[in-house]
């Protein structure tokens, strides 16, 4: 009978060393699933950061995109007015030599 009651004390002892090991493994998974909802969430925070300045910059290209298009349209107007600014130049420096030859040719007649 002394033998059995070892024997129970034994299993006892296991049986509680066993629940003891199964609480603490229990609260290191604890442990772990806490700090799985903490990297979680934190993913989650830095996903909607990402994503709102992920938008902004995309509206900020956008907007860029406007103004260099409307900078190239104004660069391409001032292109043009400078060609015809040109042309009549030419016009102007032909003018000039036309009259400057008629001039001559009337000096030339009354001498």
């Amino acid at each position: 009978m002394e033998h059995r009651l070892q024997k129970l004390r034994e299993l006892q002892s296991q049986s509680d060393g066993l629940q003891l090991e199964l609480k603490r493994k229990e609260s290191h998974l604890n442990m772990q699933r806490l700090e799985r909802e903490r990297l979680s969430s934190q993913i989650h925070v830095t996903d909607e950061h990402y994503s709102k300045e992920k938008q902004t910059l995309l509206e900020e290209i956008m907007q860029l995109k406007r103004q260099k298009a409307r900078k190239d349209q104004h660069i391409s107007s001032k292109e043009m007015e400078i060609l015809h600014v040109k042309q009549e130049l030419e016009q102007q420096k032909m003018n000039l030599s036309n009259s400057e030859k008629a001039i001559l040719v009337l000096q030339a007649k009354v001498s």
